[in-house]
């Protein structure tokens, strides 16, 4: 499924709230969005529907998201510590796991930005062991998750 894109302007125009999780209009400062029928937060944007998710990955890291995963395998925690942007492949592999493992979430692995870079940070408990590693390519992260549950 082909996803529109989200325009540059919604950066001018909306401003993410951490603290209620939610975007707020600059103009007035009023709170914005619903959550749809499958429980996916959404906001308009000049007649425009989008998923939250995917407007604060793009307003957050300055490019468009492929398709966003929800860390913790829950759509109504819209929180930037929740989502990562995934390319399709990706999304499928990470689906197909999830199915094998029966795992909801993919919770061991967190976005980090490093000199302006995406990365992605696992820390896992192994045996007694806090284990932490950063990779810079999402997949080698779930590799490296998957190779240690076993």
């Amino acid at each position: 499924m082909k996803r529109r894109n989200i325009p540059e302007g919604i950066k001018d125009t909306l401003t993410w709230d951490a603290t209620i999780n939610k975007f707020r209009i600059n103009a007035t400062g009023q709170p914005v969005g619903y959550v749809d029928k499958d429980g996916y937060h959404k906001v308009s944007y000049n007649g425009s529907l989008y998923q939250v998710s995917r407007v604060l990955y793009f307003v957050t890291y300055g490019k468009q998201p492929d398709v966003i995963q929800y860390i913790d395998g829950d759509r109504s925690n819209v929180s930037l510590e929740n989502i990562i942007s995934v390319e399709p492949a990706q999304n499928l592999f990470i689906k197909k796991w999830k199915a094998e493992t029966g795992y909801k979430s993919i919770k061991n692995i967190t976005p980090v930005i490093n000199r302006g870079k995406l990365s992605y940070q696992v820390k896992m408990r192994v045996e007694g062991v806090e284990r932490s590693t950063t990779f810079i390519d999402l997949m080698d992260a779930l590799s490296f998750v998957i190779r240690l549950l076993k």
